[in-house]
C-alpha cells in the first residue's frame, strides 16, 4: 500500500513572498498560499526530559504529503483540515524538515507560539 492511500486531509502551503528594503534587510513577511495538497498530519504522544535543571516537554507534529509537492524549510502550513472542511490543526505550523521517502515526502513541523 502506498503512502498516498492515507493521504485523506488536505493542507494550504505558504510561502513568504517579503521583499528586502534599499538596505537589503528583509521587510515584514508576506505569507501568500502556493497551493493546497493532500496530506496526512499527526500529533505524536510528546517527550519530558529531566535530565536538564529544567523539565523540557516536547511534541512531534508531522505530515506525509505526495512526492514532488513544492515544500521548503521556509515554507509554513496555515492549517490542515479533512475532507468535511473541519480544521485537524487551526494555527500556522513552520516547516522544520522535509524529508524524501520512497513514494512521499515527510514534513517535520513545528507549532508556531
Amino acid at each position: 500500500m502506498s503512502a498516498r492511500g492515507r493521504m485523506h486531509m488536505r493542507t494550504t502551503v505558504q510561502r513568504d513572498m517579503a521583499t528586502t528594503d534599499a538596505y537589503g534587510q528583509p521587510g515584514p513577511s508576506d505569507w501568500l498560499a502556493i497551493g493546497d495538497v493532500a496530506c496526512f498530519a499527526w500529533q505524536g504522544g510528546g517527550r519530558r526530559s529531566s535530565a536538564t535543571p529544567r523539565v523540557i516537554e516536547a511534541d512531534d507534529v508531522g505530515m506525509l504529503v505526495p512526492a514532488g509537492t513544492d515544500i521548503t524549510s521556509a515554507d509554513r502550513i496555515s492549517h490542515v483540515y479533512d475532507r468535511r472542511g473541519r480544521d485537524v490543526f487551526a494555527l500556522p505550523m513552520y516547516v522544520d524538515a522535509v524529508i524524501l521517502r520512497a513514494d512521499h515526502l515527510e514534513v517535520r513541523l513545528r507549532e508556531h507560539r
